[in-house]
């Protein structure tokens, strides 16, 4: 085998959670979110900020609140401008003086500053500017409360729009987040509490948010809405949806007694070519790839078929390097993974069964469960075999070495007697 260049070796120790949780069947649920696509798991694109929203209590009318929260602070927030109108109208006039001959000025900075300067000239002093700002302050302290439910509004309905997204990939997707804040994989930040019986909300950032309570003024259960942020070390993997491999080679090494040749995001050079694996198993001439799409169980006939088309590429390179076995391990449903695996097979027709075993895994965790025992039972024994056969050479090297000294000394004491 072609010397490894790269590889995420280093990261193995971020999923022992995961690995552990994988091996007791009430806490293996918890590996559900190697298979979610990281672009559901977006909290800030440009923050880069990656987690996990969750609901609790009853949504079922959730939407209908938000909408009304949303038109009554509009309202509101109308009729604070229309009282405020008069005030807002004494900075119209050197708004308007302040903008006139700048518009020539290329420099967006210099715009700026130029037409402040402007503004304030026009205001004839500071101290009338300062004025005119403290008139508007009891409109501004008036709009701080439907501004707040706005705010509250428009956060709630869009995290629960993408929420949604991610309960239909990974359903009852709540269990999963409290195994992995029991596994310290996963950390509370925000939580976002709304009544619909009273029109009651709470908006809190904490590490330990509590899904339980009742609305406090009147009783009835919250509809909570909570985002879970991701360790720094697992967003980083998450981030380029490498933590499935990461996951499954050290998952393999957990179950081995001797060093072993397992690279996860493994790349090998060559000549001009580099070739990419997602799992590296020499000890068994084995190749493995993690294919987790955005929508596995609505992908098309069309999307499966074009993605065949990079995958035989792949795995004709792999045949090159000596790969016996290659398994592709998705987050499709069983119908589409069985589509998949006959797709890539009927491309691969003149390569498979004769040279190259194939095999393509669905989303099941038993199966995955399975395999990977499997798999680590087969590396165990090529491992035992390697000892043995070491051990053997040891031996047999001894031995020779003892019979060239017995050879040795017994020509010495021939020479001797002669």
């Amino acid at each position: 085998m072609k010397k490894i260049e790269d590889s995420n070796v280093e990261f193995e120790d971020v999923l022992k959670p995961l690995v552990n949780a994988m091996k007791v069947s009430q806490f293996r649920n918890a590996c559900l979110v190697l298979f979610i696509n990281k672009n559901f798991l977006n909290l800030s694109k440009d923050f880069g900020q990656i987690g996990i929203i969750s609901c609790y209590g009853p949504q079922e009318n959730i939407e209908g609140t938000i909408e009304f929260l949303k038109s009554n602070t509009q309202t509101e927030l109308a009729l604070e401008v229309q009282k405020a109108f008069p005030e807002i109208r004494k900075f119209i006039d050197p708004i308007i003086s302040a903008s006139m001959g700048i518009f020539s000025v290329e420099s967006e900075s210099e715009k700026e500053s130029l037409f402040v300067a402007k503004f304030i000239e026009k205001l004839e002093s500071e101290e009338k500017m300062e004025k005119l700002l403290n008139s508007l302050i009891p409109y501004i302290g008036n709009s701080i409360k439907p501004i707040s439910e706005l705010f509250v509004a428009n956060l709630y309905e869009l995290y629960f729009e993408r929420y949604k997204n991610i309960n239909f990939i990974i359903p009852n997707i709540g269990e999963n987040v409290a195994l992995l804040r029991k596994l310290n994989v996963l950390t509370p930040f925000l939580g976002i509490s709304i009544c619909s019986t009273c029109m009651n909300y709470e908006f809190k950032f904490s590490k330990s948010i509590n899904v339980n309570e009742n609305c406090p003024k009147c009783g009835s259960l919250w509809s909570i809405l909570t985002i879970d942020e991701f360790t720094p070390s697992f967003s980083k993997l998450k981030k380029e949806n490498n933590d499935l491999p990461v996951f499954i080679s050290a998952y393999l090494k957990s179950n081995q007694f001797t060093p072993t040749k397992i690279f996860p995001n493994a790349k090998i050079k060559i000549g001009d070519k580099k070739i990419e694996f997602d799992v590296l198993i020499e000890e068994t001439f084995t190749g493995i790839e993690c294919k987790c799409y955005e929508n596995p169980l609505i992908i098309s006939d069309n999307s499966i078929k074009s993605e065949v088309g990079k995958i035989n590429k792949q795995i004709r390179n792999y045949k090159e390097l000596g790969l016996k076995k290659i398994v592709l391990i998705t987050n499709l449903s069983y119908q589409n993974a069985e589509k998949f695996e006959n797709e890539i097979k009927n491309g691969l027709n003149d390569i498979i069964p004769t040279s190259i075993e194939l095999e393509v895994l669905g989303l099941d965790l038993e199966h995955l469960y399975y395999f990977l025992e499997e798999e680590a039972k087969k590396i165990r024994e090529i491992s035992s075999k390697n000892i043995e056969k070491e051990f053997t050479k040891r031996i047999q090297k001894v031995n020779q070495t003892k019979d060239v000294l017995l050879s040795h000394d017994i020509d010495e004491d021939q020479s001797e007697n002669d």
